[in-house]
């Protein structure tokens, strides 16, 4: 059977202002996005890497 990585993204430690009304462009945090689209493009990297 194939090994398989699963993502799972939740609302755990996000930012104070998330889902309310101050949950606003300045309010977005660079680092965290930055860690996003680090997640993401390993997963995809390793996604694609896995034939």
């Amino acid at each position: 059977m194939k090994k398989r990585t699963a993502l799972v993204l939740g609302t755990a430690n996000l930012e104070p202002c998330y889902h309310t009304p101050q949950d606003t462009m300045e309010h977005i945090s660079k680092e965290r996005i930055q860690e996003a689209d680090e997640l993401i493009g390993m997963t995809i990297y390793q996604l694609a890497s896995n034939k």
